[in-house]
This record gives structure tokens, C-alpha cells and sequence, in this order.
């Protein structure tokens, strides 16, 4: 099955090549050189429509030979050239062109922005079957980016096209490319869904080609039909001829009938000038005897003459003969030529059924084995997957448990106070964490490297490293406990030797209950707080734990400590960054920190748990059906009011 969708996404991209190299139609061998020189010759006659001619030539050849920056130079000029005569085709054709380079040197993120502009392009003169062709060429990239959710909305949003157009070729080709693109995504049941969309409409077109050649040939027996009625009308007419001929022949024995009634005529005249020639004188006779051998004269004249008209119409009549017969056996032989061809056609067809048939057969054999052998590859995966799914549910009930500490959640000086926690997978590389010492309580939000399983082993670092500085070495101020988490970071993970860069980012508070000040340090994570309604934010130092203890120049890493006076009500918030990069929206783009921002700020005087419920649908209308949760997220925010 990959095969043929391999060869169907060929076809396409192929189809554009082939159209987007045919803007010329100049000589195949015309050097690169000389082809640019016209070109420049072109231009400099103000002919710049017929330059781009010359331009695409040098770059398709170029192409050929694989000399990308070669081909992506002339292209380009030619681009300028067609945008300064207004040839908006031409500069779609050479955007795609200019994509499909791209997608040959794997920068499938710069093809992408090629074929968007083409596909824009497209629908702007409303091509469907180009913004098929646009919509095909950007899933293949983003499949070989392993963007499978962009590679699906461009092979529906193509299908949708493609059914408007009630064309059943490229509706299949959009299915197999559907259940390839799921199967690549891990889901199964769409796969499925859509390998038996595709198989439908391959049988209904294969069922249409049997039934065009069925067509064919019935077509060839009524042509050969109509050969045998031409033949006979042929015949008809010879019949006329031959009729038209007698009555001729009837005619002139018409004619000699009365020449011979005249001859009959003359006898009984010599008959009765025998009596005569007793009463005329000599004279007379004579003169008479003149007459008479004059009309007998011109009468044989007359029936000479009507011999030779006779001859005349016998020899038009043969020669017309001859010419409708041969025109009937003209005729014969064509249609007998045609009749062959179309045999020799239909032989041809019905040896390509048989092949095709075979070939089916072969490939339904085939997949029968392969489900085969999958269904039992996928019964021995879910075994595997349930067991480490219960392991990982089981660490998830560890992790839960070390976060959780209800007591301190409960003394800590926050008049209202919520946790929204979502990680990604089962595990989480994102985690709280909160203590008390001396009138004093500190609380924590980082986001360690990664997520799941590696990022929740980080995370339990960071706990531990948490408990030893703050516990054990009684370090209270906030700039000095991350300089020591990242020291022991440094250490535990032995990054020296190692080159191990793994880490965290996180924002760290102290909050005193006595002179009501709250302290903040932070790794890359900032502290948002409202006073008054007033939104601020304390930007964080712009490095991580983690990876190294020094700058680039060497001095050592040490992290800043900021003070705030919230002796008056002040809402805080502790965050990761997992909420504002979330992927979503009608765009499919992030919802990012702005937003963030805005929302906080307007919720911020409702109830802690309905801001956790606000926060919490926001992100999921965000995602939509249609995203999958990209990171780990979590958002701590609390009020904090001595006057309570």
C-alpha cells in the first residue's frame, strides 16, 4: 500500500514539475549559458515576458542536474521579471517550482512557505485542481515533518475539493494517502476507516475501466454494423444504375424501332412510285427520285448517330460501375483495418484485466498476511503497554504524594489559593513544591527538561535537592537557594564529565509572615502579582539550573533576589511555560504570554478555585478536538492578605 501512495504522490509532484518546466518550449539542447545570454538579450529589448521563457529553461536544466542554487537563482529573476509584466500564474508556478527544490533538499519548512503562497494564489482564482495539487505537495512535507495533524487538515480540506469536483481519482488518492498519514500517527481505527475508503473507490474505478472497454467494444460491433448497411446502400445504388441503364438501352431500341417503322415507310413509298412513274414525266421523276435518296440518307445519319449516343451512355454507365466499386472495396478494407485495431485494442485491454486481477489477488494475500501478523504484533504490544502503563501509574501516586502536602498548603499566609496541575502523559517534569521555617514560607514552581517519564526522574532530583537546602543547610533566601540548586544539580547529574544539559526552570518565593515581605528569585520563570488591580511582573535571570555554574566569560552563575511589599492584598501567580506555548485557536498557533497576561488580569478578583476552573476550560477550548497537549502544565496563584 505505501508503495502506491508513494507512486501517487510522485504523479502529482511530478505533474507540477512537468508543467512548471513547459513555460518554454525551446530547444532541449540550449546550454545554460546561452540561454541566460538570451535572456539578458531579451530584457535589455524591454521583451521581458520572453526573457522569463529563456530564464526558466536555464533553471529547469539546472534542476535536472540537480544544481540547486543554480536552478533557485534563475527561477527567482524570472520571478521578478514575470511580477514587473504582471504574469500572476507565472509567479505561482515559480513558487511551487521554487517548493518542490526545497522538498528536494529536505527543507520541507521552506517548501511549506512556497506552496502556501501557490495554494493562496490558487484559491484566490479559484483552481481547484491546483489548490489540490498545493494541498497534496504541503501534507507530504508536513508528513516528512512529522506534523501529523497539519498533514491530515490539508488531505481533508483537498478531499473536500475533490468531492466538489465529483472526481473519483483523486478522491482515492486522497483516502490512501488519509490512512497512511493515520497509520503514521498511531491511529489505528482512522487508518483503517480510510485504507477501506480508498479500496472502495480503487474497485469502483477499476469497475468503470471494465466498463469503458465493454463500451469499446460495443461500439466496434456497431461500427462494423453500420460498414455491412454503408455496403448495402452502396449495393442499392448500383441497382438504381443498372435500372437507370436499361431504361437507357429501352430507349434507344425505341429509337431503332422507329427507324426501322421509317425504313417500312420508305419500302411502301418506293411502292407507290412505281405508279407514279406512269404518270410523272422524266423530269419529275428525276427530281422526286433526289428527294427521296436525300430523307433515306438522313435517317441513316440519324440511326448512326443514335448507335453512337447508345455506346456513349453504355461506357459512362461501366465507368461509373467501376468507380462505385472500387470506392465499396475502399470502404471494405477500412473498416475491416478499424475492426482489427480494435481487437488487437481489446486483446490488449482484456490482457491488462487479467494482469491487474493477478496483481489484486497477490496484494490481498499479502495485506491478509500482514493483518495477520499485526494483530498479533498489536496484542504483544497492549500486553507491554498495560504493564508499563501500571508502572507508570504507579509512579504518578509517588509523585502526587510528594507534592502534596495539605498542612502547608494550608498555612500558607494566601487568603485563597489554587494548583492547576496537567501534565501531558502520566508523569509530569513539572512540580511544585512548598515548605515552613521560621515565620517564613517558600513555595516553588519549576518546569524540569522534558516531560513524562525522564522529566518526572528530574523532578524527584529537584525535590530531593529542595530538602537538603532548605531543610538541611537552612539556606532561606531565594537567590542563594538557587545558586545551591544549581550546584547540586551540576553535581548530581556529574555535568562536568558528562556534558549532561539537563535542568529546570523554575520561580522560587519566601514569603514572611512578620515583616510581610515577599522575596523572589527565578530561573527563566517570572513572577506575575496584582496590587490594586495593577499588573506586575518580575522578569526572571535569562538562564536555567542546571548545565553549567559559570558564564561564557568564566565568573560565576549567581541569581538575583527581588523584594515586594505585600502588606497590602496581593494576588501572586507561579507558572511553567507549557500554558502559553500550548498549540490551538482557529490559526493553529500558540496561545502565548500576552494572553496570558490579559486572562490573569482579569480574573484575578474572582475566587481562586473558579480562577482554576477559567484557566483550566480556556486551555482546553484552545486545544480544541483537533490539538494534542504539546507540554506539561502548571499554574499556581494565591492571594495573600495580613489584614485577614
Amino acid at each position: 500500500m505505501k508503495k502506491y501512495f508513494a507512486f501517487v504522490l510522485f504523479f502529482f509532484l511530478f505533474k507540477i514539475i512537468i508543467f512548471a518546466q513547459n513555460y518554454t518550449n525551446l530547444n532541449a539542447n540550449l546550454s545554460i549559458e546561452d540561454a541566460v545570454k538570451i535572456a539578458q538579450e531579451k530584457e535589455n529589448m524591454g521583451d521581458k515576458k520572453e526573457a522569463t521563457r529563456y530564464l526558466n529553461h536555464a533553471a529547469s536544466v539546472c534542476w535536472e542536474n540537480k544544481n540547486y542554487p543554480c536552478a533557485i537563482e534563475w527561477f527567482k529573476k524570472s520571478m521578478q521579471l514575470n511580477q514587473e509584466v504582471g504574469n500572476e500564474n507565472g509567479v505561482l508556478m515559480l513558487h511551487n517550482n521554487l517548493g518542490m527544490i526545497a522538498a528536494d533538499q529536505k527543507e520541507y519548512q521552506n517548501a511549506i512557505t512556497y506552496f502556501e503562497y501557490t495554494l493562496a494564489g490558487r484559491k484566490k482564482t479559484k483552481d481547484k485542481v491546483g489548490m489540490i495539487s498545493s494541498l497534496i505537495n504541503l501534507s507530504v512535507c508536513h508528513n516528512n515533518l512529522k506534523q501529523y495533524n497539519q498533514s491530515v487538515q490539508r488531505l481533508e480540506e483537498s478531499l473536500d475539493y475533490a468531492r466538489q469536483m465529483n472526481d473519483a481519482t483523486q478522491m482515492r488518492s486522497c483516502y490512501g494517502m488519509l490512512a497512511e498519514t493515520y497509520d503514521k500517527a498511531g491511529n489505528g481505527d482512522k487508518s483503517r476507516y480510510y485504507f477501506d475508503l480508498y479500496r472502495v473507490f480503487h474497485e469502483k474505478i477499476q469497475k468503470d475501466r471494465d466498463n469503458k472497454s465493454r463500451s469499446e467494444v460495443e461500439k466496434s460491433k456497431f461500427e462494423a454494423e453500420k460498414a455491412n448497411l454503408v455496403a448495402k446502400d452502396l449495393a442499392s445504388e448500383k441497382k438504381i444504375k443498372e435500372l437507370e441503364l436499361e431504361v437507357k438501352e429501352k430507349e434507344l431500341l425505341n429509337k431503332d424501332f422507329s427507324l426501322r417503322a421509317k425504313d417500312e415507310e420508305l419500302k411502301d413509298t418506293k411502292d407507290s412510285n412505281l405508279v407514279l412513274f406512269s404518270q410523272k414525266t422524266k423530269a419529275e421523276l428525276a427530281q422526286i427520285a433526289s428527294e427521296k435518296e436525300k430523307e433515306v440518307k438522313n435517317l441513316k445519319i440519324k440511326q448512326i448517330e443514335a448507335q453512337q449516343d447508345r455506346q456513349k451512355i453504355v461506357q459512362y454507365a461501366l465507368m461509373v460501375g467501376v468507380i462505385l466499386l472500387i470506392l465499396f472495396l475502399s470502404v471494405l478494407a477500412l473498416r475491416y483495418r478499424e475492426k482489427r485495431k480494435s481487437n488487437q485494442l481489446l486483446n490488449q485491454q482484456n490482457t491488462a484485466i487479467l494482469e491487474q486481477q493477478a496483481e489484486i489477488t497477490q496484494q490481498r494475500d499479502y495485506i491478509f498476511s500482514q493483518n495477520q501478523s499485526l494483530a498479533k504484533t498489536l496484542k504483544q504490544l497492549n500486553e507491554k503497554s498495560r504493564h508499563v502503563t501500571s508502572s507508570i501509574e504507579y509512579a504518578f501516586r509517588i509523585q502526587t504524594a510528594m507534592m502534596t502536602n495539605a498542612l502547608l498548603l494550608k498555612k500558607f499566609p494566601a487568603h485563597d489559593f489554587f494548583i492547576l496541575w496537567k501534565p501531558r502523559d502520566i508523569v509530569s517534569g513539572d512540580f511544585y513544591w512548598i515548605a515552613e521555617k521560621d515565620d517564613k514560607y517558600i513555595l516553588a514552581v519549576a518546569d524540569c527538561t522534558g516531560h513524562g517519564v525522564p522529566g518526572a526522574f528530574m523532578s524527584m532530583i529537584g525535590d530531593s535537592l529542595l530538602n537538603q537546602i532548605i531543610h538541611d543547610k537552612e539556606i532561606r533566601e531565594p537567590n542563594l537557594i538557587l545558586d545551591a540548586l544549581n550546584e547540586g544539580i551540576f553535581t548530581t547529574l556529574n555535568q562536568k564529565d558528562t556534558k549532561n544539559r539537563d535542568g529546570m526552570d523554575i520561580a522560587l518565593i519566601v514569603v514572611d509572615s512578620k515583616t510581610k515581605i515577599l522575596e523572589y528569585a527565578g530561573a527563566n520563570n517570572s513572577l506575575y502579582y496584582l496590587q490594586n488591580n495593577i499588573f506586575h511582573e518580575i522578569k526572571a535571570d535569562k538562564f536555567g539550573i542546571g548545565g553549567t555554574i559559570t558564564h561564557r566569560d568564566g565568573s560565576q552563575r549567581k541569581f538575583t533576589k527581588h523584594t515586594v511589599d505585600v502588606s497590602i492584598p496581593t494576588n501572586f501567580y507561579l507558572y511553567s511555560d507549557g500554558y502559553s506555548d500550548q498549540f490551538g485557536g482557529e490559526d493553529n498557533r500558540k496561545f502565548m504570554s500576552k494572553n496570558f497576561k490579559e486572562l490573569l488580569t482579569q480574573i484575578h478578583q474572582q475566587p481562586a478555585q473558579d480562577q482554576r476552573k477559567v484557566l483550566n476550560e480556556t486551555i482546553i477550548n484552545w486545544m480544541g478536538e483537533k490539538e494534542n497537549q504539546i507540554d506539561d502544565i502548571l499554574v499556581v496563584g494565591g492571594k495573600i492578605d495580613f489584614s485577614l
